[in-house]
């Protein structure tokens, strides 16, 4: 699923759980992490993943994301931090 903006995002996220929540810091309506903060509370169990071209990581670890990743980045940088969160839980 994908959202085009702040709003829609913590919309869409209440009306499905989601495991895995990828947000960018730059959006219209809410920031990423202001997106992160209000999805946190609500799923405390979901991997979120915040990423910006800008260094962002206080701000979206703050917010209680769980990893942040820096842009550009490619998609065996994001498969892997999926992989790891997945071990982390099987263990």
């Amino acid at each position: 699923s994908c959202c085009c903006n702040g709003p829609d995002a913590i919309r869409l996220s209440k009306e499905r759980n989601f495991d895995i929540i990828l947000t960018d810091y730059h959006m219209p309506g809410l920031n990423g992490a202001e997106v992160t903060a209000t999805i946190r509370k609500l799923f405390v169990d979901s991997f979120i993943i915040g990423y910006s071209g800008k260094m962002m990581k206080n701000k979206f670890l703050a917010a209680g994301a769980d990893v942040f990743i820096q842009k550009p980045f490619n998609f065996p940088e994001l498969v892997s931090l999926i992989r790891r969160r997945t071990n982390d839980i099987d263990r």
